[in-house]
Parts: structure tokens; C-alpha cells; sequence
């Protein structure tokens, strides 16, 4: 397992926001989440070959984006 995705924004000063996206690989999906939607359930889980999911607890080991590719703040 990884980071939290809220101590991640957070780590690089983060902490106003109305929105976050996150963007993955496949299908180019994009998975919104709104500011009262963020807490330290959603992980980024890091893998082995190098790439990023995020995840979150208790969701049935499904990962909400497969290999992220882009993380973007929306206020």
C-alpha cells in the first residue's frame, strides 16, 4: 500500500480545493471526487512495475483508477 491521496495534496501544499480528478491509463477514465469525498480511505496503492492505483478501503479490493497518469486539483 501507499499514501493516503489526502496526504499526498497535502505533501505538496494542497489544501484548498473544491474538486480533485483523477485520470487513468486505461480508457482514459477520469474519476471525480468531490472535497467532502476525500479522507484517508482512498490510497495510492504503488506497484512493482513502477505505476500508481488508487483504491479504496473496503471496496472490495477494486481499484477506483487503474495506473494514474494525472492527478488535477479543481477550485
Amino acid at each position: 500500500m501507499g499514501p493516503s491521496l489526502l496526504l499526498t495534496i497535502n505533501a505538496v501544499g494542497v489544501s484548498e480545493f473544491e474538486q480533485i480528478e483523477v485520470t487513468g491509463k486505461y480508457r482514459k477514465e477520469t474519476f471525480v471526487l468531490h472535497k467532502e469525498d476525500i479522507n484517508d480511505d482512498l490510497l495510492l496503492v504503488l506497484e512493482s512495475n513502477g505505476t500508481v492505483n488508487l483504491y479504496k478501503k473496503n471496496n472490495d479490493s477494486k481499484f477506483l483508477v487503474k495506473e494514474v497518469t494525472e492527478i488535477s486539483i479543481r477550485n
